[in-house]
């Protein structure tokens, strides 16, 4: 869309003005002198705004649960990261190990999921049917990644259990 009229017809400070609507409303502009206005681009002067579309994907926390999920099941999701919310990347055959463990028998998984990684962050998503958890006993996620030769490479803090039907919970 052109936001711009002529700048004839501009008064001053209406170029600033319009490129700041067009950024607002398009996106960051890239400043082209001398090339041939399409549709969607504007024209300030002899300089060709032109927006530049951010490609971002927002998964909102408060969304409906997945069609997948069982009715009365619950969802964590979250990433697993470092402590210092670096960057870390890890051997090929690297495995995933996300359990949420009674915290009175720590040695027996009640949930577990292994998926693949190859570096931190990494998403991961959880669900389980909580009829399997113990009134009055109280549960911990904790993440393992492991070589593919069974090494432990990183472990996450054992984190409490979140209580309510759907969660996000980054382990680190």
């Amino acid at each position: 869309m052109n936001f711009l009229t002529k700048s004839a017809h501009l008064p001053s400070g209406a170029h600033l003005r319009a490129a700041l609507l067009t950024t607002l409303l398009t996106g960051p502009l890239i400043p082209v002198a001398h090339a041939q206005q399409t549709p969607t681009q504007a024209r300030a002067g002899t300089i060709l705004l032109s927006p530049v579309v951010a490609q971002i994907t927002l998964t909102p926390i408060d969304a409906p649960p997945s069609r997948d999920i069982p009715a009365g099941w619950r969802e964590i999701r979250g990433e697993l990261r470092t402590a210092t919310n670096t960057r870390q990347s890890f051997p090929a055959g690297t495995q995933a190990r996300v359990t949420v463990r009674d915290t009175a028998a720590p040695d027996r998984a009640l949930v577990t999921v292994t998926f693949p990684v190859s570096r931190l962050p990494a998403p991961y998503w959880l669900t389980f049917n909580p009829a399997r958890l113990q009134k009055g006993h109280t549960y911990t996620v904790q993440a393992t990644l492991s070589s593919a030769a069974g090494k432990t490479l990183w472990n996450s803090a054992p984190t409490p259990l979140p209580t309510t039907p759907r969660a996000v919970l980054n382990l680190r």
